[in-house]
């Protein structure tokens, strides 16, 4: 099960965000939806800190996810 976890969230991580969220993605959506998909692949991972006993470390990468997501969209032309 962790083998398949270890591999699996990655690789489904990277497909949605092929998918939806990046620059060129095959399937754009409107910007609510991509912050939604955006927090929750960037949550998902902070998650996976979290239960993996790195819970400052979870926090900071919360921290680090908000304040990037957050400037990435307010400097936007």
């Amino acid at each position: 099960m962790k083998l398949l976890l270890g591999l699996g969230a990655p690789l489904a991580a990277a497909v949605l965000w092929g998918a939806f969220i990046a620059p060129k993605a095959s399937f754009p959506v409107a910007v609510p939806i991509r912050i939604l998909l955006e927090a929750a692949v960037f949550g998902s991972a902070a998650a996976a800190l979290y239960a993996s006993g790195h819970p400052r470390l979870a926090l900071l990468f919360v921290i680090v996810a908000v304040v990037d997501s957050a400037l990435v969209y307010s400097l936007k032309p």
